[in-house]
């Protein structure tokens, strides 16, 4: 199946979320099936481990190496890009280096850009960062249709009403999981399980202390709601959990290693969250309530309800049904009907396998433009990202000089820029967790 290929995915890091898990999959599959794979990072991640040793690891591909520095990045990076037979780009940031990176690679090469939740090239609107504004330029300007691999059909349509575009002619190419459970590991016992990082487009984190709540209201006594993650919001969510007086039926377990996600979700009888883990959750036999992004406590119904390859995204119409009426129902169904429901989940997660979905990448890349018909950066936008990235650099360099006791001097209108550039730049980490 190799013929040749090469194939090399650009990214930030391999920490915990659903573009992370994402690649550690394609790849393993890839290389296992004789296919040359090679990423080029900006640092080591939590999940480097658990690639195949065939995938090449090349680190220190930073936007300092691409857009500030003499050197620039590793030789063996160099060598990559020139032996591509495929670029894959994975998130605005990695678009911008492989877009800049474009003249040292081989001509010849397919270029993808990926496209993994609904928002990610609006993230910040109303008010968007200077980064922001560049990254809408680089979709509208300088990034083709045919280059985009949205993750589905809502993340292809919400992109194309925010920017008035056509990307009926962008593939989508949706998360893959790495196959599901032969024997199911659900079970009943009202034990509700979330897995996914706390940051506030992920509401559920909120609504659902209230659902807990409503669902002891109504006499489910011995219903129990674990979390699993880290984040920002963790401690508002501390601190409704003792306003409801749930202590004894929230428990917040903090973040997991990807390798821990089955001991999480086996014995849970309701899975409530999105992307990825969502996926994952049937998979493993548990009836999963779709969390919708951004939204108040409804949703669509359960998993396999949902349109397309939707995880947790929009539809055409808002989300209408309560989620504590969607759980209720499952805590009321015999076991007969319970098993049935599991039966739907399960088979839809079949659907994400990666022997499914894995096998029509090379395919949907092969329709992407080559290095050569690509659009390059304008100058202007190269210079003006080049200054970002030597905003944020000098940002992290004085809050870590200030945090070790140093005093420097600035006038007081550059300390207020420099902290909310280091605010935004720790933000702007966070993106590629976002499918998780």
């Amino acid at each position: 199946m190799g013929g040749g290929q090469r194939i090399v995915f650009i990214y930030g890091s391999l920490d915990m979320g659903g573009v992370e898990t994402y690649i550690l999959r394609l790849s393993n599959w890839l290389v296992s099936r004789g296919i040359a794979v090679t990423l080029l990072l900006v640092k080591p991640g939590k999940l480097d481990s658990l690639l195949l040793p065939a995938v090449v690891r090349v680190y220190g591909v930073t936007d300092n190496a691409v857009f500030l520095k003499k050197k620039g990045i590793p030789a063996e990076a160099e060598d990559a890009l020139r032996s591509a037979t495929i670029l894959f780009a994975l998130d605005p940031f990695s678009s911008f280096r492989t877009t800049a990176l474009l003249s040292r690679s081989n001509p010849l090469a397919r270029v993808a850009h990926g496209v993994f939740h609904p928002r990610i090239y609006f993230l910040h609107d109303p008010r968007p960062t200077g980064s922001d504004r560049l990254m809408k330029k680089l979709l509208q300007d300088v990034l083709e249709p045919s280059n985009l691999l949205f993750m589905n059909e809502a993340c292809r349509a919400s992109h194309g009403r925010e920017f008035g575009l056509d990307f009926s002619n962008a593939s989508v190419f949706p998360l893959p999981i790495a196959g599901v459970r032969e024997v199911p590991c659900g079970a009943r016992g009202r034990r509700i399980v979330s897995v996914g990082r706390l940051t506030s487009f992920k509401t559920y984190n909120l609504y659902m202390l209230d659902v807990v709540r409503e669902l002891l209201d109504r006499g489910f006594h011995d219903v129990r709601w674990d979390v699993y993650g880290d984040g920002p919001m963790r401690p508002e969510m501390l601190k409704r959990v003792d306003e409801l007086s749930l202590t004894g039926h929230v428990f917040m377990h903090g973040e997991i290693a990807y390798q821990q996600f089955s001991d999480a979700v086996c014995g849970a009888e309701v899975f409530v969250g999105m992307g990825t883990a969502l996926i994952e959750a049937a998979a493993h036999g548990v009836v999963c309530v779709p969390a919708i992004d951004s939204a108040n406590a409804k949703s669509y119904g359960y998993f396999h309800d949902l349109d397309g390859y939707s995880v947790g995204e929009h539809a055409s119409a808002a989300p209408s049904i309560p989620v504590t009426e969607l759980i209720v129902d499952i805590f009321n169904l015999d076991d007969w009907a319970y098993q049935a429901l599991v039966a739907e989940e399960v088979a839809r997660a079949r659907q994400f396998d990666i022997e499914t979905i894995g096998g029509r990448f090379l395919e949907t890349t092969s329709r992407t433009q080559s290095v050569e018909s690509h659009r390059r950066l304008p100058p202007s936008m190269r210079w003006r990202y080049a200054t970002i990235v030597l905003m944020g650099t000098m940002a992290g360099f004085f809050s870590k000089a200030v945090a070790k006791g140093l005093r420097i001097v600035l006038p007081t209108s550059m300390w207020i820029r420099l902290r909310e550039m280091n605010r935004r730049r720790h933000a702007v980490k966070n993106r590629s967790e976002l499918s998780a």
